[in-house]
């Protein structure tokens, strides 16, 4: 989650601002009436919340494309998991949302997310390549998705000149036929994959027999790949699988250790549960992560210029939103780390709580002042036991 390419599916909501957003969350675990019956009622409170702020000409022509949505049956009986509606006055979106979601609605000046911040911090993209004596698939997948992007079929290197950039391996003679094709793929996946490696690329994970798996990863010039075992090509459906169940251990793993650095953190006492203190330190880009209890709602109004803050009772009108939400994404557009988690297991029970990077003009940061705090408070601990 800490890597900028983690909220880029989300930047175009994450960057609206200003005027009228109405976003709706509709579980999708009913059959399609409920469905319908869940958008209709998103209807009406928007209907309500903008009733004051637009014409009817201005609300009808608003509404409208989410009134289509409930003519497209087609369209929703597509969409797997939950959904997500996303309305500006010149921005319409509807998201297949594959994590758990409540029943919400709501009109703000910007769209709430932070259902897909979940959704964001689960998720794992990947790579997987399958190779049988015949044919090599390339798929790009997720924990949510798999889509093929093309496959190369294995024949005889022919004419085909074999020279790449990336490795001298060419300038060994080939001893069979099966070693021409291997150098051939090798070309192959070379044009569509070795590009990309980067410490921030999506693993690569190799399919298909002993050979081709241990070819392939000495070989091809991506740094992040991996082989899966005891799996055929053939059978896809377990190779994902797999795969998945991988990064979904490395998933929670990360969301665990996280968790223990704000335990850490608040600990020492580096940290901020201060809602109004963390709004300005947000505005001026001063907050390093930031944890946000998902099953919490905080209504309000923040200024994202002013970083004044307003909180309510309740969602007031149609500028009212989760300021917790509001909060996270003033984060985000500022560089820093957002996570989520339930409010039971944020420090202290917080609906928020934040790391927040010291104003230093010696340069220290964050992970200084916590080194120096542990070690004083190791020190205090020896004397102690002195005495």
């Amino acid at each position: 989650m800490n890597d900028v390419k983690q909220y880029q599916s989300l930047d175009s909501l994450i960057q609206s601002e200003g005027g009228i957003h109405f976003s709706a969350y509709v579980t999708n675990c009913f059959p399609a009436p409920a469905v319908r019956s869940q958008i209709e009622e998103a209807i009406k409170v928007a209907s309500e919340d903008i009733r004051l702020v637009l014409s009817r000409e201005e609300r009808q022509k608003f509404l409208k494309p989410i009134h289509a949505l409930l003519l497209h049956e087609k369209t929703l009986s597509t969409i797997n998991g939950n959904i997500g509606i996303f309305r500006s006055q010149n921005f319409f979106r509807v998201l297949n949302v594959p994590v758990p979601v409540e029943e919400y609605s709501t009109v703000a000046s910007s769209f709430h997310i932070k259902p897909l911040l979940r959704w964001a911090q689960e998720d794992r993209m990947f790579r997987l390549i399958t190779v049988n004596d015949k044919m090599c698939c390339l798929y790009s997948g997720s924990l949510y998705s798999l889509r093929p992007m093309e496959t190369f079929a294995l024949k005889a290197a022919g004419r085909r000149r074999l020279v790449t950039s990336y490795s001298s391996f060419w300038q060994i003679p080939a001893a069979n036929k099966k070693q021409e094709k291997l150098r051939e793929l090798l070309v192959w996946l070379e044009e569509r994959v070795a590009a990309d490696s980067g410490p921030n690329s999506p693993p690569l994970f190799v399919v298909g027999s002993k050979e081709v798996k241990d070819f392939l990863i000495h070989h091809l010039p991506y740094k992040n790949i991996h082989a899966v075992d005891a799996v055929t090509p053939r059978d896809l459906a377990k190779a994902v699988a797999k795969v998945r169940t991988l990064l979904r251990n490395e998933a929670e793993s990360t969301i665990k250790d996280e968790l223990v650095d704000f335990k850490l953190a608040a600990a020492l006492d580096l940290t901020e549960s201060n809602v109004f203190k963390i709004a300005e330190a947000a505005r001026r880009g001063l907050v390093k992560k930031l944890i946000v209890a998902i099953d919490k709602k905080l209504f309000g109004k923040l200024s994202t210029k002013s970083g004044k803050l307003t909180l309510h009772s309740a969602d007031v009108d149609h500028e009212d939103d989760d300021v917790l939400d509001d909060i996270a994404q003033a984060v985000i557009r500022r560089g820093g780390s957002v996570f989520v988690a339930p409010a039971q297991k944020i420090p202290g029970r917080h609906p928020l709580l934040a790391i927040i990077n010291p104003q230093d003009p010696e340069g220290t940061t964050f992970e200084m002042m916590a080194e120096r705090k542990q070690k004083k408070t190791t020190l205090s601990s020896v004397f102690e036991g002195v005495g």
